[in-house]
């Protein structure tokens, strides 16, 4: 239901700005807008965590198996999603230049378009995370309260919903991103499967390096697609708590890199690589961050990338502890 409405909301928001796309000072703040309110989703994902004393009972294994697992996962994602644009699709065509203050997006890009800067600003959302961890694990009071009232989740709910909002204005705004968006064809519906098998021969190559870990363990954590709430519960519910924490670390891993290394991963793999690193998180909160390392017209398909990831977690995961 949750995604159903994130759908709609960056739809209205699109619709909204496309109606008062000749509003640019309306078009280009929510374009920066954007960033603060990923700041502060980063924060309360954090203090998510942070309250989590699961995570840090056996943090050193917990974290180097989760960090291995992600890193074959990403890898998978990417050499497929070099596939998809090579042999499956053509090139989406780009949109053509048109002054910052009419593409949002794109002038947020240029902004940002130094080595410095794009350092400075992967550290300040790694950072930003890790604020939130040490607060919700190390201050008592705060922890105490987020425990016993358990809003933590609507928190980070709304918080999406006010990002899709922004990132629908950002897009409807820019008049060439539907005209682009034309040139697509249906095989790009075939996104999330490159995914999906990716994903699983990419986890195939880290079962070599821990002996404790079994088939079923990996492709379990795989086919969470950064999607950690729903499939850390499911894990957590039928099979181990254990892999359910390495879900959980995992899976932020995933969201987290892409978030930050989202221009690296289009160099290693084409446009669509950060898609498929982003998992189900490519249509809400990975979206800005793919959308400024390739360009607003892979919106449309992203959106429905991490649409169809999101509603495969509950039938992916169940099947992966069959194995």
């Amino acid at each position: 239901m949750v995604t159903i409405v994130l759908l709609a909301l960056m739809i209205g928001g699109g619709a909204i700005g496309y109606f008062f796309r000749e509003r640019k000072k309306l078009i280009t703040g929510a374009g920066r807008f954007i960033t603060y309110v990923v700041y502060v989703l980063l924060l309360v994902m954090g203090l998510s965590v942070g309250i989590n004393d699961e995570l840090f009972r056996d943090l050193p294994r917990v974290g180097l198996q989760s960090l291995v697992i992600t890193i074959f996962a990403l890898a998978g994602s990417i050499f497929f999603a070099w596939l998809f644009g090579k042999f499956l699709v053509r090139p989406v065509p780009k949109v053509k230049d048109v002054p910052d203050a009419e593409n949002p997006i794109a002038s947020e890009t240029n902004n940002s378009s130094s080595a410095l800067w794009k350092v400075l600003e992967s550290l300040s959302f790694f950072g930003i995370f890790l604020v939130g961890v040490l607060l919700g694990q190390f201050i008592p009071s705060l922890k105490e309260l987020l425990l016993k009232y358990g809003f933590i989740d609507q928190v980070i709910v709304a918080i999406l919903f006010v990002l899709m909002l922004c990132v629908g204005l950002s897009i409807g705004g820019n008049d060439e991103t539907f005209k682009a968006l034309r040139g697509m064809g249906i095989k790009t519906l075939l996104l999330p499967l490159f995914t999906v098998v990716g994903t699983a021969i990419g986890v195939l190559f880290a079962l070599p390096f821990f002996d404790d870990l079994l088939l079923k363990d990996v492709q379990v954590v795989g086919a969470g697609y950064a999607y950690y709430s729903l499939s850390s519960v499911i894990i957590k519910a039928e099979y181990s708590e254990t892999i359910a924490a390495i879900a959980i670390v995992s899976n932020i891993i995933r969201e987290l890199s892409t978030i930050m290394l989202a221009p690296l991963y289009v160099r290693l793999g084409g446009a669509y690589a950060p898609i498929c690193c982003a998992g189900a998180t490519s249509g809400d909160t990975v979206l800005p961050f793919i959308l400024k390392a390739t360009s607003p017209q892979y919106a449309v398909v992203s959106v429905y990338h991490g649409l169809v990831l999101t509603f495969f977690v509950p039938f992916a995961v169940p099947l992966a502890l069959l194995l």
